[in-house]
């Protein structure tokens, strides 16, 4: 009877570094992947950030364009007017 009760001790104890050492390496493995992911959420930053700065200098090219051909057509317009 003694015996059994210390095989079920031995085999909980056992059982409990078990489960220490998966759900260690599992929190282990969890840290790794946070840091790896910081470094993919700041290059996902900084290409989102490239994209939109390329996107104003679009949009600014883009006006620019726009109020010259607002002015040109206005010139051509004077001078039909003209004639």
């Amino acid at each position: 009877m003694g015996y059994i009760i210390v095989a079920l001790l031995a085999m909980g104890i056992f059982l409990g570094f078990g489960y220490v050492i998966v759900y260690g390496c599992l929190f282990i493995v969890w840290l790794i992947s946070l840091f790896f992911d910081r470094d993919e959420r700041r290059r996902a930053n900084e290409e989102t950030e490239r994209s939109t700065e390329r996107f104003r200098q679009m949009t600014e090219q883009l006006k620019a364009e726009n109020e010259e051909m607002r002015q040109r057509t206005e010139q051509l317009k004077a001078e039909n007017q003209r004639k």
